[in-house]
């Protein structure tokens, strides 16, 4: 599948079965789409190679389930929606994910509530899963309101790590869940189904947090502050697309110091600035390419409009990227 986009699942609403999307290719829509029930997220390919992903989502009674895989690297700035709360678990990858400028590990689980942007760079060759549900209810699964101060002041994002065999329970209840779900001749439609499933999966998800203390964080002021060093240099390369600052430039516009903006890019992101505005640059350039025209000289018209000056060198860079040319992408785009 090519630069198509699905429905979202919501997380409130219990009609409707799973999903699967397979996607070939990098495309921000279909990735941004994916995401379970009103949760926003803008997504940028970060790691060289064609992208293939595998995404695919289950609603089950108040919950939702959403299981994705990349091949290479790929950022994610999310935004959560009001009244939710969601489980995330890194299944598997070779090296860490990096969730609001931590390195999780195979087995980390992360909450991510309704209060803040969060960024996570998902590995190449990594699998996670997701378990979305209204905040009542994820109250209501920690037991006690004084729990749920608890874990929310270990700070922004909190994080446990799950042991080999907590992790291999929760694989294989989100597996067997989703398999039965998938299955149009089995349970998925029958609403006392769903609403079992959603307690097994609730309960093998929050065994985790019954220990607050065991819970990490990040003070929530440190994490605004680099969110606000990385939203602030992009926000310099939305206003002017057409050149792509450098880094002493984008220091002097935005005020700050050379070692504070590459801090921030390494700790939330895992790359430097210098490079990350880069492939930005070509991720534009591709989502441009996937809605222009196939008419001669689009591919320099989107390369110049997106700060390159040298032709050679972005056709290079963008597969290096992208794992295929320019042209090619403009060819596959649905504009005659």
């Amino acid at each position: 599948m090519d630069g198509s986009h699905f429905s979202s699942i919501d997380p409130a609403r219990s009609e409707g079965t799973a999903t699967r999307v397979m996607l070939r290719g990098f495309s921000r829509r279909a990735l941004d789409d994916s995401m379970l029930g009103r949760t926003a997220a803008r997504h940028t390919q970060l790691g060289p190679g064609t992208l293939e992903v595998s995404i695919e989502r289950l609603r089950l009674d108040s919950a939702a389930l959403r299981l994705a895989s990349f091949s290479t690297a790929v950022r994610a700035t999310v935004e959560p929606a009001p009244g939710i709360v969601t489980i995330g678990i890194a299944l598997a990858a070779t090296e860490p994910f990096i969730v609001s400028a931590r390195r999780a590990e195979v087995g980390t689980l992360t909450v991510f509530g309704d209060e803040d942007l969060a960024e996570v760079r998902y590995p190449g060759g990594s699998s996670s899963v997701t378990l979305a549900m209204p905040a009542a209810c994820y109250a209501e699964a920690i037991g006690s309101p004084a729990r749920v101060e608890m874990l929310q002041a270990r700070g922004g994002n909190p994080m446990v790590q799950l042991d080999k065999n907590a992790l291999a329970r929760v694989s294989d209840i989100v597996r067997a869940v989703y398999r039965i779900g998938d299955d149009p001749a089995g349970p998925a439609s029958d609403g006392r189904w769903k609403a079992n499933a959603e307690v097994a999966l609730v309960e093998v998800f929050y065994s985790a947090l019954a220990d607050p203390l065991a819970v990490t964080g990040v003070p929530r002021e440190r994490l605004r502050s680099m969110r606000a060093v990385i939203l602030a240099a992009e926000a310099v390369m939305d206003e002017d697309p057409i050149s792509i600052p450098s880094v002493p430039r984008l220091c002097r516009t935005l005020g700050t110091s050379r070692r504070t903006l590459e801090r921030a890019f390494h700790d939330m992101l895992g790359q430097s600035p210098a490079h990350y505005l880069r492939v930005r640059a070509l991720n534009a350039s591709r989502e441009q390419l996937l809605q222009s025209r196939r008419v001669p000289g689009m591919v320099t018209r989107v390369a110049i409009d997106n700060g390159f000056w040298h032709m050679g060198r972005f056709a290079v860079a963008y597969r290096a990227l992208f794992g295929e040319r320019p042209t090619d992408t403009l060819h596959r785009s649905g504009a005659a």
